[in-house]
């Protein structure tokens, strides 16, 4: 009895290390992504071809991924604890939807449709009415010999394509004037903002030596480009040329980004309720 209950001690402290083990990975893992920046650094220069090379990478090149576009093709790159992985074969864009927000089925939306007519119930019901009689006129009175007939047959062949936009088109118009569907928008619109805002460069030099055809066109591009100042002062160095055409120039762009308020937003966005609603239905609708 006391060897077996050893034994019970013995599992028992085993379990709760390798609990405790977890649990300091998971807190570890945790406080690497709320502290640790991700940064990338990035190279966009045009002479004769446009040249683009982004490095980006984490917690001392742990992680890191390039992707490079040239004249002498693409250079894709991805490696974590300096071992290469393959890319190809992933998930795609749907495939990951279909995770995050599952779709609904046809019935859940036929049923939100006749829950949530639009004030033209009464002008599309009756457009159809008037549709299902002709038809049945045509059915039941005309001859298939007759011209009427053929002339009917054509008349439905043809317009059968527009009856359906229409009908889409109303399906459309009644989810995006939900109140539900607006209330997403919004939020879609705060958190791609929200990103752009975290994500964008926060060092940026460049040079560009431009030229036009007339030196009429060059003076106005420099006068419009005077307008974005504020933007490119400090950032981005504008040489006219008023003797010849020219477009070349580089700009160099990096920054680091804490990605522990990204992820927060991220998750909160993907629970949202009414992003929820409006994901899952946004294929079907439009």
């Amino acid at each position: 009895m006391s060897l077996f209950l050893s034994i019970l001690k013995i599992a028992g402290i085993v379990v709760l290390a390798l609990i405790a083990l977890v649990l300091f990975i998971v807190l570890l893992v945790v406080t690497l992504i709320f502290t640790v920046p991700v940064k990338y650094r990035g190279r966009l220069e045009y002479r004769d071809d446009a040249e683009f090379d982004i490095r980006v990478h984490w917690l001392l090149k742990a992680v890191y991924a390039r992707l490079a576009i040239g004249p002498e093709g693409t250079t894709e790159e991805v490696r974590l604890l300096g071992k290469n992985i393959e890319l190809g074969g992933g998930m795609t864009i749907d495939m990951v939807l279909d995770i995050l927000f599952p779709p609904v089925d046809d019935d859940t939306i036929a049923k939100e449709n006749r829950e949530d007519e639009s004030p033209g119930k009464e002008f599309d019901s009756t457009f159809s009415r008037a549709v299902a009689e002709e038809e049945d006129f045509i059915d039941e009175e005309a001859s298939p010999d007759t011209f009427l007939s053929r002339a009917a047959d054509l008349f439905l062949d043809k317009t059968a394509g527009i009856r359906e936009k229409y009908r889409k088109l109303k399906k459309q118009k009644r989810f995006l004037q939900r109140e539900r569907t607006k209330k997403a928008l919004r939020k879609i619109l705060d958190f791609v903002l929200q990103v752009i805002r975290t994500v964008f460069p926060k060092e940026l030099q460049g040079k560009l030596h431009v030229g036009f055809e007339s030196p009429a066109d060059t003076g106005t591009f420099l006068a419009v480009s005077s307008t974005l100042l504020p933007v490119t002062k400090d950032h981005l160095e504008i040489l006219p040329d008023f003797e010849q055409e020219a477009l070349e120039g580089t700009l160099d762009f990096s920054t680091s980004v804490r990605i522990g308020g990204l992820v927060v937003a991220a998750v909160r966005f993907i629970l949202n309720q009414d992003v929820r609603y409006f994901m899952r239905r946004v294929r079907k609708y439009l």
